[in-house]
């Protein structure tokens, strides 16, 4: 049964990753290879916080939010000027920066031995170090995340990607901010 459970976290945290994927991929049509540094920027942040300065959960996830939405800015206004396969090759060399990093700065990550002693996240006064009641939290993650991608993509912004994924220069011709578009898409 714990095998079975933590393969259903897996799959809640491969949802998530993939809505963002389908966000920017799908409807868009930037094919992005950057996205687990940022996902691992992230995921670092909020352990090192937890495990070397004691800080909760819940203080953890903004702060990690936006450090990892600030260097996927910062990627972005270099990495969105070209377009297409150059694209591609940049986001792809960026991961490859941030993976080697996150490998090679023993002293922060400790590399491929990761960090161990993460403490539990604590919902209302309860731990949970259950996978049974982690799961539910993914799932509530997921599911929210599935929702507010939902919305976006119906919405105006949602058009507008579509738009651009459909035809960027007809896009601009119409009067859409086309990089503004994009930028805010990266982070």
């Amino acid at each position: 049964m714990e095998y079975l459970l933590h393969l259903l976290i897996l799959i809640c945290f491969y949802t998530m990753l993939s809505q963002s994927l389908n966000l920017a991929a799908g409807y868009t049509g930037l094919v992005s290879l950057a996205q687990a540094g940022f996902y691992g920027i992230g995921a670092y942040t909020t352990a090192i916080l937890s495990v070397n300065y004691g800080w909760p959960f819940w203080a953890n996830l903004p702060v990690a939010m936006l450090l990892s939405g600030g260097v996927a800015y910062l990627v972005s206004l270099i990495a969105l000027r070209t377009v297409e396969d150059y694209f591609i090759i940049c986001t792809l060399g960026i991961q490859v920066i941030i993976f080697s990093l996150m490998n090679n700065l023993m002293n922060v990550t400790r590399g491929p031995l990761g960090i161990p002693a993460i403490p539990a996240i604590h919902v209302f006064g309860m731990s949970l170090d259950s996978k049974l009641l982690f799961l539910s939290i993914c799932v509530a993650f997921a599911a929210l995340i599935w929702f507010v991608l939902k919305n976006i993509s119906r919405s105006g912004f949602g058009k507008t990607l579509i738009a651009i994924s459909e035809d960027e220069i007809y896009s601009q011709s119409i009067g859409k901010n086309v990089y503004g578009a994009k930028l805010s898409l990266s982070h």
